[in-house]
C-alpha cells in the first residue's frame, strides 16, 4: 500500500523506485495507474515490465507500442510482457492480432531480431508473438519459428505456434527443409508430415534426404539426423493413405543397412509401417531384392509381417545366402508364414553351419502352424531330429520346440527324456511337458519323478514346476464355489487338490537335506509358498543343521515373516454365502 501511494507523488525517481519495489513483491498494479506512467520516458521501462503481470487485454496496446520503442531495453521488456500475456490463454489473442496488425514495421522487425538473438528468455517469450505475426502473414516471423524447431527447449512451443498458423506455415517449413542447417531440416521433416501429410513436397524432401550419394549405397547426402527424419516422414505419409512408390521402398531398404544406427532403426521402423499400410506395394519390391544382397535380411524381416505362401521359394533361396543374418531372418519369416512347404525349407536350415541359424530353425519348427485341425508341420521334422542327432544343444532345442508345437504326439517322444543323463535334455523335457500336459496330476507325477535326478539343475527345474503348479492349485481351492450347507464341507475336487499339495510338500521337504545348497534354498522357497503356516516348525527344526549362509538367509526370512495362515475352506464358503 505504501508503494502504491508513492506512484501519485510528483518525484519521478521516487515513482520509479516504487515501481521497482512493487515488481520485486510481484504485485499486479492496476492498469489505470500504469497507463499514465508508460508515457514517461524515465518510467516507461518499469511500467512496461509491470504490464506483463496485468492479465487484461487492455495492456496489449501499450506493449505493442513498446516493441517499437527507441530503447532496446523497453522493447525487450515489452516482448517479455506480451509473450507472458499470450501464454496465459486465448482470450487475449484476438486483441493481440488487432494491435500487431497495425504495429509499425519497426516493432515487427524488433520481435524477429530478439527471437533470433542470444538471450534464451527473450527467444522463449517471442514464440507466441511470432505465432500471431505468422498468422498475419509475416514471413520473417514464420522463418524464425521454423528455426526455433531445432532448439529442444523451444521446439514444442514453436510447433504449437506453427500449427496455429495453418497453411501459412507450409511454405516456410518447405523452404527450411531445403536449407543447409541439418538440425532445422531434421526438425522440419519431423513436423511437416504431422501438419500436412498430403503435401506433395514432403515426398520430394524425404526422397532427396534418402538419396544415396557416391559409390557407397549406404552413404546419404543428408546428415544421419535428416535421413532418419526423412524415413519417419515417409512412414507418416504412407499411414495417411499416400501409396509409396518403388523408389521409396528401395531407398528405405538401403537406409535400413546404413552404418548409422539412428538411420537404420528409423528406416526399419518405417518399412514396417509401409508393410502394414501398403503390403502389396512392399511385397512387389521385396520380390525383386537379390537374396544374396545386403538388403535381403531386411526383406526377410518384412516378409515375416506381410509374407504369403508364394514368398516361400524366395525365402528358401535366401536360406543359402552367404550372410548368417539373412539366413536367420529367412528362417523367422518362414516360421511366420507357416505351412508344409515352409516347414520343409526350415528343416533344411537345421543343418546350417552356424549354430545360431540352426538353433533358430529348430525353434521355428516349433512355431510353425498348418491347416486347422491338422498336425503342426514341424512335429515330424523335430521327431526325426530327436531320433538322429547326438548334439546336446540341438537335442535340448528340439525338445523345447516340440513343447511349443502343443501337439499330443510330442508327449510320447519327450516323456522318456525326463530321466536322461544329460541335464540340459532332462530340463528341457520337464519344461516342455509342463506346457504340453493339461492334467495337473500328470504334470505333478513328472515333476516328482524328476526330484530324484542326480543333477541339481534338473531338480531345481522340477521344483519350479511344482511351485507353479502348487500356486495354481492353491488359487483353485480358494476360488472353489461355496458348497450347500447340507453337503459335505469338502468336494471330491477339493480333496484331490489338497492331496496333491500334501504329496508335493512331503516330497519337497525331503530335499532340505539335499547335498546341493542351491536345491535346499529352492526347496525352502517352495515349501513356504505351498504351506506358509506348516513350514515354520519344519524350517525351525532344520535351521540348526544348515551351514550354508545363502540357505540360512532364506530360512531366517521365512521365519521372520508374519505367520498368517491361508483362509480355511469353511471361511471361504461362508464369505461366498454372504
Amino acid at each position: 500500500g505504501a508503494l502504491l501511494a508513492l506512484l501519485d507523488r510528483p518525484d519521478r525517481f521516487l515513482r520509479l523506485t516504487a515501481l521497482q519495489g512493487l515488481e520485486r513483491l510481484g504485485v499486479t498494479v492496476p492498469i489505470a495507474r500504469l497507463a499514465q506512467l508508460v508515457e514517461d520516458k524515465i518510467l516507461r521501462h518499469a511500467a512496461i515490465a509491470a504490464l506483463g503481470r496485468v492479465r487484461d487485454p487492455a495492456a496489449i496496446p501499450p506493449l505493442v507500442r513498446g516493441l517499437g520503442d527507441g530503447s532496446r531495453h523497453v522493447a525487450e521488456s515489452a516482448l517479455r510482457s506480451l509473450g507472458a500475456l499470450l501464454r496465459e490463454g486465448p482470450q487475449v489473442r484476438p486483441r493481440a492480432r488487432v494491435e500487431l496488425a497495425t504495429a509499425t514495421p519497426r516493432a515487427r522487425q524488433r520481435v524477429v531480431e530478439l527471437a533470433l538473438g542470444e538471450d534464451r528468455a527473450l527467444r522463449e517469450a517471442s514464440i507466441p508473438v511470432l505465432g500471431v505475426l505468422g498468422e498475419l502473414g509475416e514471413d520473417a516471423a514464420m522463418q524464425a519459428l521454423v528455426l526455433a524447431l531445432a532448439d529442444e527447449e523451444l521446439a514444442d512451443a514453436a510447433e504449437e505456434a506453427l500449427r496455429a498458423a495453418g497453411d501459412r506455415s507450409l511454405f516456410a517449413l518447405v523452404d527450411a527443409a531445403r536449407g543447409d542447417d541439418a538440425a532445422t531440416r531434421a526438425a522440419v521433416l519431423r513436423l511437416l508430415p504431422k501438419l500436412r501429410p498430403e503435401a506433395p513436397e514432403i515426398l520430394d524432401l524425404a526422397r532427396a534426404a534418402l538419396r544415396a550419394r557416391g559409390p557407397d549405397a549406404t552413404a546419404f547426402g543428408a546428415s544421419p539426423e535428416v535421413a532418419a527424419a526423412a524415413a519417419h516422414a515417409l512412414a507418416i505419409v504412407t499411414s495417411a493413405g499416400v501409396a509409396p512408390a518403388a523408389e521409396d521402398v528401395q531407398a528405405l531398404l538401403r537406409a535400413a543397412n546404413a552404418r548409422s544406427p539412428k538411420v537404420a532403426a528409423a528406416a526399419l521402423q518405417s518399412l514396417r509401417t509401409l508393410a502394414r499400410c501398403a503390403p502389396l506395394s512392399v511385397r512387389r519390391q521385396l520380390s525383386e531384392v537379390d537374396p544374396s544382397s545386403a538388403e535381403a535380411a531386411i526383406a526377410c524381416s518384412l516378409l515375416a509381417v506381410v509374407g504369403r505362401q508364394e514368398d516361400v521359394p524366395w525365402l528358401t533361396h535366401a536360406l543359402s545366402a552367404e550372410a548368417p543374418r539373412t539366413r536367420r531372418a529367412a528362417v523367422d519369416a518362414l516360421a511366420q508364414i507357416g505351412g508344409a512347404s515352409a516347414a520343409r525349407s526350415v528343416a533344411l536350415a537345421v543343418t546350417d553351419e552356424v549354430s545360431e541359424v540352426a538353433l533358430a530353425a529348430i525353434r521355428a519348427l516349433g512355431r510353425l502352424r498348418g491347416e486347422v485341425g491338422q498336425e503342426p508341420p514341424g512335429v515330424l521334422p523335430l521327431l526325426r531330429l530327436l531320433a538322429t542327432s547326438d548334439d546336446e544343444l540341438v537335442l535340448a532345442a528340439a525338445v523345447r520346440a516340440l513343447g511349443a508345437t502343443g501337439h499330443a504326439r510330442a508327449i510320447e517322444a519327450i516323456s522318456p527324456l525326463v530321466k536322461a543323463e544329460l541335464a540340459s535334455l532332462s530340463c528341457a523335457a520337464i519344461e516342455s511337458l509342463a506346457e504340453l500336459i493339461d492334467d495337473p496330476a500328470a504334470i505333478l507325477e513328472v515333476a516328482l519323478g524328476a526330484l530324484q535326478h542326480p543333477s541339481p539343475a534338473v531338480v531345481r527345474v522340477a521344483l519350479d514346476v511344482i511351485d507353479a503348479l502348487g500356486e495354481r492349485e492353491q488359487r483353485a481351492i480358494d476360488l472353489t464355489p461355496p458348497a450347500p450347507r447340507e453337503t459335505a464341507s469338502t468336494t471330491d475336487a477339493d480333496g484331490a487338490l489338497r492331496a496333491r499339495l500334501a504329496r508335493s510338500l512331503v516330497a519337497v521337504s525331503e530335499l532340505l537335506a539335499h547335498p546341493a545348497w542351491e536345491v535346499r534354498r529352492r526347496a525352502v522357497e517352495v515349501i513356504v509358498r505351498l504351506d506358509p503356516l506348516g513350514a515354520r516348525p519344519l524350517l525351525t527344526a532344520r535351521l540348526p543343521h544348515e551351514s550354508e549362509p545363502a540357505v540360512r538367509e532364506v530360512v531366517d526370512r521365512a521365519l521372520a515373516a508374519p505367520s498368517r495362515p491361508p483362509p480355511s475352506m469353511d471361511a471361504v464358503r461362508e464369505r461366498g454365502r454372504e
